[in-house]
């Protein structure tokens, strides 16, 4: 069930395979992923998390506080969008809080998703990724599978 305010389309079925574009952001806009480790901690922990669930990560882009992606979710798969955001969110708090003793809230509530229409759509959100570091001024790192 959608919560009154949710972001999500309501008509959408967001288990359905096909690749969708994500952005979420640090409670609060902070800072937190300034430092390159950290960076690359985010990269490494999504990239686990999506590939234990069988979910392909074509690219990750990590600003100093927010994150975009795009994902796909294969056939037949047994989880929504929401349920593997979620993993991933989980993770990477659990490993940031560890491995760096974070002791803030590290995400927001919700995320932000497109659903891709066509080749076109994902082409440009791709764009939008590979361009993102010269737009925020090089702060990020962004990896591509």
């Amino acid at each position: 069930m959608l919560r009154k305010n949710s972001l999500r389309l309501r008509e959408w079925n967001y288990a359905l395979p096909g690749p969708y574009f994500f952005t979420i952001c640090t409670q609060k806009h902070k800072d937190l992923f300034y430092r390159a480790d950290i960076r690359n901690t985010v990269i490494n922990v999504f990239r686990w998390t999506l590939i234990k669930l069988e979910t392909k990560l074509h690219t990750l882009v990590v600003a100093t506080d927010h994150i975009h992606g795009i994902l796909s979710l294969p056939e037949g798969n047994k989880l929504n969008l929401a349920q593997v955001i979620g993993s991933a969110k989980v993770k990477t708090t659990q490993t940031l809080k560890e491995r760096y003793q974070m002791c803030e809230r590290i995400w927001q509530r919700s995320y932000y998703d497109h659903v891709m229409r066509d080749e076109k759509d994902f082409i440009q959100k791709a764009k939008y990724i590979e361009n993102h570091p010269l737009k925020e001024k090089g702060n990020q790192y962004a990896e591509w599978h």
